[in-house]
């Protein structure tokens, strides 16, 4: 980590690499993944194996 460089600067940096995607990018697809999710399963129905 070069000199100065921030805390937060460094997570979001790992969490690119780890991920793929910057964490704010992150957040939305995971919102719009919820959504989705949401609506096709408003009726009810088997709940799922795995999480979102």
């Amino acid at each position: 980590m070069r000199k100065g460089k921030k805390a937060g600067d460094a997570k979001a940096v790992i969490f690119k690499r780890l991920y793929g995607v910057k964490p704010g990018t992150f957040e939305k697809m995971k919102e719009i993944l919820q959504e989705a999710f949401d609506e096709l399963h408003k009726q009810g129905g088997k709940p799922p194996k795995l999480t979102v």
